[in-house]
């Protein structure tokens, strides 16, 4: 929970950061700042209140204890810092996103026709043929090695195959 609350935190460090740069080089060309900056810096541009707690509780020996005799707006703090932290890990990174829901969609009703299927035959070992095969398949349509792994396991279904084993093939390639 304390590496959360860090976690969260940093984050918090850094869109401040980022924020505080750009009224630093406003001011550096002598720009006035808004009130609404003013009131940012007052407000959520301060990170005292939030870097003193995260001080607090990493110095105590007895952190549930600590937690609770935090008072209503601390407790507050760290909600919010635990909440950075969690939606931080819940975002996908630009490899990850799919414009297309569609193609998730197929994914998942391969994996649960998947399950279904395989749970009760054993797994085997590709054969250096079927490695060929399945490797050249995947540079020919140029698809995904998830995409190949799916389509692959139609056909070989004892293979059991997933992307980690499709990417170590193409490393050892």
């Amino acid at each position: 929970p304390l590496d959360t609350i860090k976690k969260g935190l940093n984050i918090l460090k850094e869109q401040a950061h980022e924020w505080k740069t750009r009224l630093q080089a406003d001011l550096q060309v002598k720009k006035k700042l808004s009130k609404e900056d003013e009131q940012w810096l007052d407000g959520e541009g301060n990170l005292v209140d939030e870097e003193c707690i995260v001080d607090l509780l990493e110095r105590t020996s007895d952190y549930e204890r600590s937690l609770m005799q935090l008072d209503s707006n601390d407790k507050q703090v760290i909600q919010k810092l635990q909440d950075l932290a969690n939606a931080s890990r819940k975002q996908p990174g630009k490899k990850h996103k799919c414009p297309e829901l569609q193609v998730w969609n197929v994914l998942n009703t391969c994996k649960k026709k998947m399950k279904k299927d395989t749970w009760s035959v054993a797994k085997e070992n590709a054969t250096l043929a079927q490695q060929i095969e399945i490797l050249d398949w995947h540079h020919e349509q140029r698809k995904s090695q998830q995409e190949t792994a799916m389509h692959f396991n139609t056909k070989y279904p004892c293979l059991c195959l997933k992307q980690p084993i499709i990417s170590a093939w193409l490393k050892d390639e």
